[in-house]
């Protein structure tokens, strides 16, 4: 039952759009010597239906070195799939919109259901690590907008106070994510941590100046005490500013083009 699986499962990732050549125990050759020299013969030429069958098909199996450990571990207890993709181009368009490593996927998950799968290579790792990226994002962000909020709230105790810090902060991020879409820049694992990282960061200015404001405004007018903030604060804001956008421009100079993208946005 398990080779019949493997062989309708090759059958199936052999047929995907950008598929380029599949080894299995149930496509793979077996070489043997013979009268004419080296004969290639399928290493599982059917699926044995009797007991008898099944015994000498997995000693024949087992007895072939290039097959145990590549195809099929020294217990018979698990197989590999290999699967060789054609031109890289391919990955990214296909029909329907998945990717061919969503069509392996599905059509692994289709044929060996019952099994259990593991999945391999540079594809499904990018994929895996993009996905991952794209949960914790989702779970840190209002984590760290609820943490934000809450300084800030006990911080000021002025709705206003808090609607500028919050606000100055998501605009900042909408205009940086907007942008990089605008210039056709790809949303890779490192611009999705974007939000997290420029809310954690860009924030301290407004309260920097909003703290200043509120200890201020108690001696003096609310046009003096802006005038006041901005001068005392202004200067090492403006230092700060430009080091911390100095410290991510410093990822131009790296190779990876995702890390390039997210250095200039963020700064």
């Amino acid at each position: 039952a398990s080779l019949g699986k493997i062989q309708a499962a090759t059958q199936a990732i052999k047929n995907v759009r950008g598929v380029d050549l599949i080894l299995s125990l149930t496509s793979v050759s077996d070489i043997v010597s013979g009268d004419m020299g080296a004969e290639f013969n399928a290493l599982v030429p059917a699926i044995p239906t009797d007991e008898a069958g099944r015994r000498a098909l997995r000693q024949k199996v087992l007895s072939r070195e290039f097959a145990v450990g590549n195809f099929v571990s020294p217990d018979g207890t698990g197989a590999l799939i290999l699967a060789f993709l054609a031109d890289p181009g391919t990955i990214k368009h296909q029909p329907g919109g998945l990717r061919v490593e969503e069509q392996i996927r599905a059509a692994a998950e289709r044929e060996l259901s019952g099994m259990t799968i593991y999945y391999g290579g540079a594809p499904f790792a990018a994929r895996a690590i993009y996905q991952e990226a794209q949960a914790d994002v989702r779970h840190l962000s209002p984590v760290a907008m609820l943490v934000l909020l809450i300084v800030v709230i006990l911080a000021f105790r002025d709705p206003v106070g808090v609607a500028l810090t919050v606000g100055a902060v998501a605009f900042s991020v909408l205009v940086v994510i907007g942008g990089m879409g605008w210039w056709g820049e790809k949303f890779t694992v490192a611009s999705s941590t974007l939000p997290v990282i420029l809310f954690a960061s860009g924030s301290s200015y407004a309260v920097h100046v909003l703290g200043r404001y509120y200890l201020l405004r108690a001696d003096h007018s609310a046009a003096d005490a802006i005038a006041e903030s901005l001068r005392i604060v202004g200067p090492p804001f403006a230092i700060a500013a430009a080091t911390t956008a100095v410290g991510c421009y410093s990822f131009v100079t790296t190779d990876v083009r995702p890390m390039r993208s997210f250095g200039i946005a963020c700064g």
